[in-house]
C-alpha cells in the first residue's frame, strides 16, 4: 500500500474518531443534564408527597375520636371553669404541627387551610395556660413552636381579624358540640 493512501486512511480515521468522540461527549452531557433535571423533579415531587402525607396524618389525628373527646372536654373546661391542666393534648398536637411547619415538612398551604382556624382559636383559649406553664417550668420555650405557628399564620394572612371573646366563646361551644 502506498504511504499517501495509508496516511489518508489514518487521517480520515482520526477525524471520524474525533467526530464520534465529540458526539458521544455531547450526548453524555445531555444525559447528565436530563438526569439532573429528573433528580430535581423527583426531589420536589417527593418533598411534596411527604408534605401531603404529613398533612393527612395530622388531619387524621385531629379528626380522630380520641382527639374529639379531648377537644370537647378541654373546650368545656376552658369555657365553663377556666383553663385547667388537662389542655396538653391540644397544645402537644399544635406544637407538633408547628414544628413540621417550621421545618417545611408539611404542605403549608394545606396546613393553613386546614388548621389555621383551630390553631388560632385554641391558642386564644390556651395562651394563658401556656404562660402559666412557662412560668412554672421556668422555660420560655414551652410550646414555642405552636406560638410561632400561630404567628406565621397571622403574618401570612394579615387581613384576618384577631379572635374576639364572642368568637372564641362560639368556637368553644362548637368544639363542645363535636
Amino acid at each position: 500500500m502506498c504511504p499517501e493512501l495509508h496516511e489518508w486512511i489514518k487521517t480520515v480515521s482520526d477525524v471520524w474518531l474525533a467526530a464520534v468522540t465529540t458526539a458521544l461527549a455531547i450526548f453524555t452531557f445531555g444525559l447528565v443534564r436530563a438526569t439532573q433535571a429528573l433528580f430535581t423533579e423527583t426531589k420536589v415531587a417527593s418533598k411534596r408527597q411527604l408534605g401531603v402525607n404529613t398533612w393527612l396524618h395530622f388531619i387524621d389525628r385531629w379528626d380522630s375520636p380520641v382527639m374529639h373527646k379531648e377537644r370537647k372536654g378541654i373546650a368545656d373546661d376552658v369555657r365553663n371553669r377556666g383553663v385547667t391542666g388537662g389542655s396538653d393534648p391540644i397544645l402537644d398536637f399544635f406544637e407538633q404541627v408547628g414544628t413540621v411547619y417550621r421545618l417545611d415538612c408539611v404542605e403549608k398551604e394545606l396546613c393553613d387551610s386546614s388548621f389555621s382556624h383551630d390553631a388560632e382559636n385554641w391558642w386564644a383559649a390556651l395562651e394563658e395556660r401556656v404562660g402559666t406553664l412557662r412560668k412554672d417550668m421556668k422555660d420560655d420555650s414551652v410550646y414555642n413552636e405552636y406560638e410561632a405557628f400561630v404567628k406565621a399564620l397571622r403574618a401570612e394572612n394579615p387581613g384576618r381579624p384577631l379572635i374576639s371573646p364572642k368568637a372564641l366563646e362560639d368556637y368553644l361551644q362548637g368544639e363542645i358540640e363535636l
